[in-house]
């Protein structure tokens, strides 16, 4: 799952990019200045010189607060950072008439190597996180299904292991239908992200299509996962209610736990699973 909307991934995408570029000639910039020993940049003497480049004005402006708060964002701050403070160390060595040691370079163009492939991993991994995930919900789409399933049977084969699926449709036909279909949209998001909060990281939500998912739960048997459904279902309870209160439009959850097995088609498993459904009135 993830926790910023398609929109932001996009802009992430795109500035990740231009931040790739713009290292590329902050760094030809300083080499250069290093070399030909010319006097540095007030910026990169600066011990916020972090903040003051290209990308850390972006890193660092008031709409990426929420950024700096996923793993990912915290490790290439850090990097970044310590990127410059190498880089500052280096000009104040110079400035003292000191010449360049070749370790002190290696050790600050290992740092800048490091930091641009961090940024590029970092790219790829949210441009496919773009690309795969529904822009609504931000869960999964239902491309990515079976090819994760099928590769946790094939581990299952290998190493064997607990692994269940819980499906969940949710029936928004009287919200839509009273409240409009933005209302259902909102109600939607709200119980997605309302499940998202309940699960671990390595747990995983798909849509199906319509608002039909399925919660891919490794590590649980059918008897864990009865005992995670009555808090996912509560919480897709508190989430409709914030929404629905002074309405209260019928509001139904069809679900059911199936677990998988290493040598079942997955294709009819779920199937299996949709026959198997119970109704839960909320």
């Amino acid at each position: 799952m993830i926790k910023v909307s398609a929109e932001d991934l996009g802009v992430i995408v795109s500035k990740i990019g231009d931040a790739l570029m713009l290292h590329e000639k902050w760094k030809e910039n300083f080499q250069r200045t290093l070399a030909c020993k010319l006097q540095p940049p007030e910026a990169d003497l600066s011990e916020s010189a972090h903040e003051q480049c290209a990308f850390g004005h972006w890193l660092y402006s008031k709409g990426n607060a929420h950024l700096l708060s996923l793993p990912a964002f915290k490790t290439i701050e850090a990097m970044h950072r310590e990127m410059h403070v190498k880089v500052r160390n280096l000009y104040e060595k110079r400035l003292t008439g000191h010449i360049t040691a070749v370790e002190d370079y290696d050790t600050y163009l290992e740092a800048a190597t490091a930091f641009r492939a961090a940024l590029l991993n970092l790219k790829e991994r949210v441009a496919f996180t773009l690309h795969n995930i529904d822009p609504l919900t931000g869960a999964y789409n239902q491309s990515q299904l079976l090819p994760e399933l099928r590769e946790e049977q094939q581990r299952q084969k290998e190493t064997g292991g607990a692994y269940s699926l819980f499906l969940i449709d949710l029936d928004l036909r009287d919200i839509n239908k009273h409240l409009g279909r933005s209302a259902g949209d909102k109600v939607l998001q709200a119980a997605i992200a309302s499940v998202r909060q309940a699960l671990s990281a390595k747990d995983r939500i798909y849509r199906l299509e319509g608002a039909e998912f399925v919660i891919c739960l490794p590590g649980k048997n059918a008897a864990d996962t009865e005992q995670l459904k009555e808090l996912l279902l509560a919480k897709i309870g508190g989430a409709v209610s914030a929404i629905t209160a002074k309405n209260e439009p019928t509001f139904k959850i069809n679900y059911s736990i199936i677990e998988l097995e290493p040598g079942a088609y997955l294709e009819e498993l779920l199937d299996k699973a949709v026959r198997l459904s119970y109704t839960i009135n909320l």
